[in-house]
């Protein structure tokens, strides 16, 4: 056992507390906090990860001399400094992913320098600051994806190559091994799920004997061993591209996601499908064509001649062949129903000004582009019964990721995501729209002359603990700081949310 070392840090901190900001549409910032950054090489950008209840952490890498640490700063749910303190690394380590389970942080360190494939884990107490480091053996390369933690255990998913493989180290015993069960063949590693039991179900996607794509569904003892595989396999005419599950407390699987009518990655639709423990499964198919909002992301004129196409298509006994790149993101209960939620995107290209790449038919890759974000209900039998989009259109990224996160009450459902700093919200009730989309810079509101650019770094939309949310991000700023005449400094700010 050891205990973090407190020191006074150099980096300034300002902090403003704010009982009631104004609100803009449905979102009010409850509590604000910045960190002006020192502009130094050996600073890595912090990140911030929630403690739930107790709080959020803030953590980043310092380059030493001699030593390398972590330096680590606790707020809590008001955004208020608790303690700060640094734990000391080896020089090669980096602080890969971070997560947090029953008020201890685990921080996963992985090395700088090919050939080194371990893992280290600091698992720390977030109220003593005490913690332990355990080394976590792994012999092949990891590309690493996701992190969960299950009982006594925590589970590291990536990819050696193009294949899906999640390592398991137990916490009782040191040992690490591969999750027994996994394929020798390329997939898409969709979702590690730990329930209160401890049981880990895992899916992936990835392509049957016949070159069609289905999911594998498996699940594990909290020791990590097998206990059943399931396939699930679409109609004949029906690829399954992506799913998301969560277990009922009779055991019973539902799972949802998209489909395709042909092997790619394009999306016709969406399905949900409930496994019985014995494994019985029962699978509903919904084209986009055939819901009510689904495109009304785009303009009015637009969403006519394309409702329109889709009519006279039926009419005629034709299908609809409307297809979308989708990234399936949440599965929920949401009162008496199932919601899922999902994002549609598209990659944007540029093409070389030079005559001669031009001929070749040359293009960069620009990033992808979100069009809208699609929330699905579904009653128990697994009948669509309602969707609702909110429109995005200004998210440009070069990695997918979610972006919309919800915020259900027991009138409405609210949507938001988080962009260049600014939030967008809009307020539904099923195929209702409560409010339309708004938007609103989170702006500081230190009582300086402190000026951010309308350059924005980074920002995150993340949630916290119910009914809190909080963005953070980095900016750069300009003004005096502080009795300080400097110029292009940089800030962590972090905010918290509440949706009304």
């Amino acid at each position: 056992m050891c205990f973090i070392s407190i020191r006074s840090g150099s980096i300034s901190v300002i902090l403003t507390l704010l009982l009631a900001w104004p609100c803009f549409a449905q979102v009010a910032t409850l509590n604000h906090f910045e960190l002006i950054l020192e502009d130094q090489n050996n600073l890595d950008n912090p990140q911030v990860t929630s403690l739930g209840e107790a709080g959020v952490l803030i953590h980043r890498k310092v380059i030493g001399n001699a030593e390398d640490h972590i330096e680590l700063i606790k707020l809590d749910t008001t955004l208020r400094e608790s303690w700060r303190g640094v734990i000391k690394i080896e020089k090669n380590l980096t602080v890969a992913k971070a997560i947090v389970h029953d008020q201890i942080a685990y921080l996963l360190l992985s090395a700088t320098f090919f050939g080194n494939f371990d893992f280290e884990i600091i698992a720390m107490d977030v109220n003593t600051r005490s913690y332990n480091q355990y080394l976590v053996k792994n012999l092949i390369p990891l590309n690493l994806t996701h992190l969960d933690i299950s009982t006594n255990a925590i589970l590291i998913g990536g990819y050696f190559n193009t294949t899906p493989v999640v390592l398991h180290f137990s916490f009782a015993t040191g040992q690490s091994r591969l999750l027994p069960g996994f394929f020798n063949e390329p997939g898409l590693l969709n979702q590690i799920r730990t329930g209160n039991d401890g049981l880990i179900d895992i899916i992936v996607s990835a392509r049957s004997d016949q070159r069609k794509k289905i999911l594998w569904i498996k699940s594990y003892t909290p020791e990590g061993d097998l206990i059943k595989a399931t396939v699930m396999e679409g109609d004949v005419d029906k690829n399954l591209l992506f799913g998301k599950s969560f277990r009922k407390e009779d055991g019973t699987q539902i799972v949802a996601g998209s489909f395709g009518v042909r092997n790619t990655e394009y999306s016709r639709g969406v399905f949900i499908a409930e496994i019985k423990p014995e494994g019985n499964q029962t699978l509903n198919y919904y084209n986009f064509s055939d819901m009510e909002n689904f495109f009304k992301f785009m303009r009015p004129r637009h969403e006519a001649r394309v409702k329109n196409r889709i009519e006279r298509r039926k009419l005629k006994g034709k299908k609809n062949r409307k297809s979308f790149r989708f990234l399936t993101n949440e599965l929920h209960q949401y009162k008496n129903e199932f919601i899922l939620l999902g994002e549609a995107y598209y990659p944007h290209y540029l093409y070389s000004n030079s005559y001669f790449l031009s001929v070749r038919g040359d293009r960069i890759f620009d990033g992808y582009r979100y069009t809208h974000a699609s929330v699905i209900g579904f009653d128990q039998t697994g009948k669509l019964k309602w969707d609702n989009t909110f429109e995005i259109g200004d998210v440009k990224t070069f990695y997918l990721k979610q972006f919309v996160k919800l915020a259900p009450s027991s009138e409405s459902l609210g949507m938001m995501y988080l962009y260049e700093n600014t939030l967008r919200s809009k307020k539904i009730s099923r195929n209702e729209v409560l409010e339309g989309k708004s938007s609103k810079t989170l702006d500081s509101k230190l009582e300086t002359n402190l000026v951010k650019e309308k350059a924005t770094e980074s920002s995150t939309l993340e949630y916290w603990y119910a009914p809190y949310l909080y963005a953070y991000g980095i900016q750069r700023i300009s003004g005096s700081i502080v009795e300080k005449n400097e110029f292009g400094r940089r800030i962590l700010f972090i905010n918290k949310l509440k949706y009304q």
